[in-house]
């Protein structure tokens, strides 16, 4: 069987990122998007390790190349564009999707599911009323955790539009690794891109309509569906950093092409690398060419 069809097509560039703002807006698939029109007044977290979740929360999964990761951060930063490629002028709203894999062996152990590292006192009080609120649906672990799933930490972030550093500083603030940052910043590092716009950029935008999309299988069956807050939310383009690339070794390939490659009996073998505790990486979705809960 040809792994694709198993796990999807995996590209893989090497790439020197440089500055965050540049590589993230470049790679929008819809159409040139500057910094001001990302909306820095409602940047919005997600997952165990956001600043103020306090780990109330499990860690989210994000598939990509058929692989489902755990995130241990998730940002999600709305924004809108204007559809000019068909002439409508139309502005769609979207957004910019940035997780985090890491901090992981305090989150990912062998437990019931569902589990969370440090219950909310909401948590608590729901789960202690099952008794009382005598509803079969609602007195169940999954139905109290689900209950939490929706809430998440807003930020108004500070924008200057002279800079073009603030998703660069983002980035380097939450990933909180300086050793690892500045060699993204540097190296040339191997960059996975997936999803059904993994070939288009800002220069070069994806030029579909929903009902295309929706009613083409092959096509509709290329999209990524990564949640945040409870919903799902639908991605042409997605692109996967691995954090622990051995830049010594000058390896050519990223863990993903690397393991489609040989098959899927390795791919399969070297999720452990990729997916559990031992796995460092970062991720950047874009959402909203195919619907509106981008």
């Amino acid at each position: 069987m040809d792994p694709s069809l198993l796990l999807g097509p995996v590209t893989t560039r090497l790439q020197v990122i440089g500055n965050f703002d540049t590589f993230i807006l470049n790679n929008i698939p819809y159409a040139d998007v500057s910094s001001k029109h990302l909306r820095w007044g409602s940047v919005y977290y997600d997952g165990p390790e956001a600043a103020g979740v306090k780990r109330a929360k499990p860690a989210l999964q994000w598939h990509f190349g058929g692989v489902p990761y755990p995130i241990t951060k998730a940002i999600r930063i709305p924004y809108s564009y204007v559809r000019k490629w068909d002439g409508s002028d139309a502005i769609v709203p979207a957004s910019i999707f940035i997780g985090f894999q890491q901090n992981l062996p305090d989150l990912i152990v062998p437990q019931p599911i569902p589990w969370v590292a440090a219950p909310s006192d909401r948590f608590a009080e729901n789960a202690a009323s099952f008794g009382a609120l005598g509803n079969a649906f609602w007195a169940s672990d999954a139905a109290v955790l689900a209950s939490e799933a929706p809430a998440l930490v807003t930020r108004s972030m500070q924008y200057d539009v002279t800079t073009l550093d603030t998703l660069h500083e983002l980035v380097r603030a939450e990933l909180n690794d300086a050793v690892r940052f500045q060699n993204l910043e540097q190296n040339a590092t191997p960059v996975d891109l997936d999803g059904l716009a993994k070939d288009n950029d800002s220069q070069n935008v994806f030029q579909y309509m929903v009902a295309a999309v929706v009613g083409d299988p092959a096509a509709y069956g290329r999209l990524l569906h990564w949640y945040f807050g409870g919903k799902a939310y639908s991605l042409t383009k997605a692109i996967r950093i691995a954090l622990d690339y051995d830049y010594a070794a000058a390896k050519q390939k990223s863990f993903v092409a690397s393991a489609a490659e040989n098959g899927i009996e390795a791919r399969l073998a070297g999720l452990a690398d990729e997916a559990l505790p031992t796995g460092r990486a970062l991720f950047i979705g874009y959402g909203g060419g195919v619907s509106d809960n981008g």
